[in-house]
């Protein structure tokens, strides 16, 4: 899988596979989701300030939540 990853870190201790764990299929469509809105309401001239806070709350959310908790 290795080969597959295009992914060079300015930050030398980020590591894409210490990372990779909090993305998975329960969250993935989610997290799109949230910067897509995000992007939209930025475009229509909403305060990036507060929309971007709202979305750091949200994934940071979306991201500490295991798999099998996250319901559609």
């Amino acid at each position: 899988t290795s080969d597959l990853v295009f992914l060079e870190t300015k930050s030398l201790n980020f590591q894409l596979s210490k990372f990779a764990p909090f993305i998975h299929s329960g969250n993935i469509l989610l997290i799109e989701k949230e910067i897509s809105d995000a992007q939209y309401h930025i475009e229509r001239n909403g305060n990036p300030k507060i929309i971007l806070l709202d979305l750091s709350i949200k994934l940071t959310r979306l991201l500490h939540t295991k798999e099998d908790t996250i319901s559609n």
